[in-house]
């Protein structure tokens, strides 16, 4: 079984690619099932807030272990390339986040937090044929290590500026998204030596992969 998808239209902002993006979302159901048990969860699709979208002209949430989100920038020229180029990342990426948090590992402390993201964007890649996400195009060549080490003493903490980890809001000291490409990396240097699938760590403890 699939997922059940929702358009959230009251705006008919969806409606021009409605169609469209309902056989993406079947298709991709398809490559997805391969790895999840797609039933019982619920998939809803909503335009971005006016000025509101990343320069990616998509997102997404986990909202809860039986519910993803994903938003698009309805106002862009290019939407179907969007989908086309990122809605099987995105869609990976969240329902990863769910598959974990079904397997009991909801925590938000800093490290968890970390290798959360970094594994569900192994996902992303698992899905994508081995392409590294798109979110570390900048920074793909940067040493991680100096800001793990800044991390380190945080890692159990709840206390923790994500904006500025995660997503750029101080980019004089931590480059955006620096947050995801720690935990990719942590993730990436445990599965170096891992002989099992890699989805059997969906709801490994973020402990296991901490240097």
């Amino acid at each position: 079984m699939s997922y059940r998808v929702t358009l959230l239209n009251a705006t008919g902002e969806l409606s021009p690619i409605s169609d469209y993006l309902l056989q993406q979302l079947e298709d991709l159901s398809l490559r997805l099932s391969d790895y999840f048990d797609l039933s019982n969860i619920d998939l809803t699709i909503s335009p971005f807030d006016r000025n509101g979208a990343p320069q990616t002209g998509i997102g997404g949430y986990c909202l809860s272990s039986f519910r993803v989100e994903i938003l698009l920038d309805t106002q862009r020229a290019d939407i179907k390339n969007v989908i086309d180029k990122e809605l099987a990342a995105v869609l990976a990426h969240e329902l990863h986040h769910l598959f974990r948090m079904r397997a009991g590992e909801n925590s938000v402390a800093l490290g968890d937090t970390l290798i959360m993201e970094g594994l569900a964007c192994h996902f992303e890649r698992q899905v994508n044929g081995g392409i590294t996400p798109s979110l570390f195009g900048k920074i793909k060549d940067q040493d991680w290590r100096p800001f793990y080490a800044e991390m380190k003493g945080k890692l159990t903490s709840l206390d923790y500026n994500f904006d500025a980890y995660f997503l750029g809001s101080d980019e004089s000291r931590w480059p955006k998204y620096m947050g995801y490409w720690i935990g990719y990396n942590l993730v990436a240097e445990y599965l170096a030596d891992f002989q099992g699938p890699e989805l059997d760590l969906v709801g490994a403890k973020a402990e296991l992969f901490y240097q």
